[in-house]
């Protein structure tokens, strides 16, 4: 199972509307509607049952995370977030194997 956070940067269908939904206030956010199939998945917990994608309808079953792989999550976001403490153990991670890097998928610009 390959666990799959929220990214900011990646290219795909519907990506303006979660960038919207953002930034709006929500009485118009609720507004933008999610398309049909985005073909690049990004999930979050929707109920206990189900996850949906951020940018398109689509759900799946809940997929449950590993503890070790929350805490890659927890460290991802966190080094997203600016600290150099979980930059450096995740870099460790990726040294000794624990963990892989996934290619930056930027959109030109």
């Amino acid at each position: 199972m390959t666990a799959t956070t929220y990214t900011h940067h990646m290219r795909g269908k519907y990506r303006i509307r979660t960038w919207l939904r953002g930034r709006l206030p929500w009485s118009l956010a609720e507004r933008v509607p999610k398309g049909e199939d985005c073909g690049a998945h990004e999930w979050y917990r929707q109920s206990a049952e189900l996850d949906a994608c951020y940018h398109c309808r689509v759900t799946r079953r809940h997929e449950a995370m590993t503890p070790a792989d929350e805490l890659l999550a927890d460290l991802e976001r966190a080094t997203r977030a600016g600290s150099a403490a979980a930059e450096s153990a995740l870099l460790e991670r990726i040294r000794d194997g624990s963990a892989h890097v996934v290619p930056n998928d930027r959109p030109a610009r």
